[in-house]
């Protein structure tokens, strides 16, 4: 039997477990998968007794994923370009560490059959999300890209990491007019889960075709339910990232890419999503 968890603070919401065990079930495997909550503080010690005691895999949420980076002895490139790592196992000795969070968030994209390409792309949010995924999307060859944040200077910062690459990228503030023409529109940031409302500069979906949020709940979001308000068609939440990162991280450990499109649709089913 596979014995796998997922490690954070807090880690009750968590449906990593519910998800893994759909896995478990289309490909007739036995998994155990826990959710397991632990501190910054512990982080080290509970890792290396979580594997003494047999699990042979441990997904990473937050506020732990740059302690998991500095912890694992060998790093993905993509880990490398995010500093963060959600996935670790180990081998030969050695404890390895993958990001597959912005893969995750690259594939639901691609089932959706929305592309970056010579795209302009508005990202809400200059937190560890969207430094998850601003490195696939970099590599998708999109024309620009705006970062706007509540505070401008997070996002600055954000952007001096990635100012080498091809695509041009600025920055703006959450409550300015972003005078800005994108095309997708992505939310990193997670005040529309923190209150009923999220504040956006007026035009900022004005002439977005779709609009992501990576965040997820049992009822829209609040960035959702303002994307369908201005009259954006192709709306999406964050359950099909969470779908795709975690069968990245199954097929890490078991060497099986389990499907998503029925994980999401029974996913969907069993908790009476929307």
């Amino acid at each position: 039997m596979y014995k796998f968890a997922v490690i954070g603070d807090p880690i009750n919401h968590s449906l990593s477990p519910k998800i893994h065990s759909i896995f478990a079930r289309i490909e007739g495997l036995r998994v155990q998968y826990d959710a397991i909550r632990v501190s910054i503080d512990n982080f080290e010690s509970k890792i290396l007794e979580l594997f003494n005691n047999g699990y042979q895999g441990i997904n990473i949420t937050l506020p732990l994923k740059e302690e998991a980076y500095k912890f694992c002895e060998v790093r993905s490139e993509e880990s490398q370009q995010s500093g963060s790592i959600n996935t670790i196992w180990e081998k030969s000795g050695k404890f390895y560490g993958d990001s597959t969070d912005g893969r995750g968030f690259l594939n639901d994209l691609s089932d959706k059959e929305i592309s970056f390409q010579e795209k302009n792309l508005l990202l809400i949010g200059s937190g560890g999300s969207a430094r998850a995924i601003l490195p696939v999307i970099m590599n998708q060859g999109p024309k620009e890209i705006k970062i706007i944040n509540r505070t401008v200077e997070n996002a600055q910062a954000l952007v001096k990491e990635f100012k080498n690459s091809e695509t041009k990228i600025s920055t703006g503030n959450l409550f300015d007019l972003v005078d800005f023409k994108a095309e997708g529109v992505i939310n990193t940031s997670s005040e529309g889960l923190l209150t009923s409302e999220i504040s956006l500069p007026a035009d900022a979906l004005s002439s977005a075709s779709w609009a992501y949020d990576l965040n997820y709940s049992h009822e829209e979001t609040a960035f959702i339910k303002l994307a369908k308000e201005r009259g954006i068609d192709t709306v999406s939440d964050g359950i099909g990232m969470l779908i795709n990162q975690a069968a990245l991280s199954f097929e890490i450990w078991t060497s099986i890419l389990p499907p998503t499109s029925s994980t999401l649709n029974l996913l969907r089913e069993e908790l009476h999503l929307i």
